[in-house]
């Protein structure tokens, strides 16, 4: 089957398709690997931060009508003034953030995790669809992928 976005693994993990194995780091240096074809043991935290930065950047080109207001809340947002300091702690998958809220000072704050944090935040609200136009088009989740993630293989 062709690939139609080389992307979609991480749009997909995003909007949690995939299940997380508890590690986001681990987890996406499995699906950069993959996207590069190289083993995820030579993926580093750099690497993950520019590819998650440059699919952003181009959601935050394309907001059209905010005068810059998303690079706003995405500067805002990974300050570690912030809430999303608590996502220093590696085992917070994305959909659990809101629960560091009330224990935020238990976390230590990790700019490179705020970071990416704040990526899979702002890629899991992408919208994929208008009605029935595609606007970004995604392979189906790779199930071979999901079992790397999760040990399984």
């Amino acid at each position: 089957m062709p690939v139609k976005n080389y992307d979609s693994d991480i749009y997909l993990y995003a909007k949690n398709h995939y299940k997380s194995s508890g590690n986001t780091i681990v987890d996406l240096k499995h699906i950069l690997g993959k996207r590069s074809s190289i083993d995820p043991e030579h993926i580093q935290l750099g690497d993950i931060i520019s590819v998650l930065t440059s699919l952003v950047w181009k959601q935050i080109k394309e907001d059209k009508g905010s005068e810059g207001h998303m690079f706003f809340e995405f500067v805002s947002d990974i300050s570690p003034q912030n809430w999303w300091k608590c996502l220093a702690k590696r085992d917070i998958s994305p959909q659990n953030w809101w629960k560091c809220l009330a224990k935020h000072d238990e976390y230590q704050y990790d700019f490179y995790l705020a970071v990416i944090g704040k990526c899979l935040s702002i890629l899991s609200l992408t919208q994929v669809y208008d009605g029935e136009k595609v606007l970004i088009e995604l392979d189906e989740k790779d199930e071979e992928l999901q079992a790397r993630m999760l040990g399984v293989v």
